[in-house]
């Protein structure tokens, strides 16, 4: 399994941990240096992908779908990205036949904040099979964010464009059937947890804006 991850200097303690995670998994790490990290491959991103100017205080970060492309891996490998702030606690290998799986908010937040980049699913976590399909849903994200105000909008978009709440609660936990690709629809308390403490199943803690007071290095 690879992950994929970047980030700022903000970012390296929550990078950091990731590191000492995937050695400890026999996973591979893949670093991007987005300016001033101090580790990992230098790359360059428009620094207005980082500016908080979104909805609900997101940055466009439209990078992330190109970033997982640019990967050299074996067929049938499984590339996950993990935003730089994400810190896995256990083992992260989805289950089920699947190309691409994306992580859906609870129920109680699902259209809770009015706006759409933030209703539903988050893009701190995405998972992708190695394989024809699942560069195919890379390829749609990746389009999507060029027609988009940001990656998670774009992720939305392909998984659920137009979807309504009950759609998207009804979608949790399924294998959803798209033209080219399956998308698995996991519950973000265990695949992507911002709610502290975290529950005992959670595996992915994210330590998002305003909640990184929880980390403790």
């Amino acid at each position: 399994m690879l992950i994929v991850t970047g980030g700022t200097a903000e970012y390296r303690p929550y990078i950091e941990r990731q590191a000492t995670f995937c050695k400890t998994q026999g996973y591979t790490h893949e670093i991007h240096d987005l300016g001033g990290l101090g580790m990992g491959r230098k790359t360059f991103v428009d620094p207005a992908e980082f500016a908080a100017t979104l909805g609900g205080g997101l940055p466009a970060a439209r990078f992330k779908p190109k970033l997982m492309l640019d990967q050299w891996v074996q067929s049938g490998d499984l590339v996950a990205w993990l935003d730089g702030d994400c810190v896995p606690v256990l083992p992260i290998e989805p289950p089920g036949d699947w190309d691409a799986a994306v992580t859906l908010r609870s129920d109680t937040e699902l259209g809770a904040s009015g706006i759409p980049a933030t209703d539903w699913l988050n893009s701190g976590v995405v998972f992708v099979r190695w394989t024809r399909p699942g560069f195919d849903f890379l390829d749609d994200w990746l389009d999507a964010c060029s027609r988009t105000t940001g990656d998670q909008t774009a992720l939305n978009d392909v998984v659920g464009k137009g979807w309504d709440r009950f759609q998207w609660a009804a979608a949790r936990g399924v294998i959803v059937e798209y033209p080219g690709y399956r998308i698995q629809i996991l519950s973000s308390p265990e695949w992507n947890c911002w709610q502290f403490p975290a529950p005992p199943e959670a595996r992915i803690l994210h330590y998002k804006r305003g909640l990184r007071r929880a980390f403790a290095p």
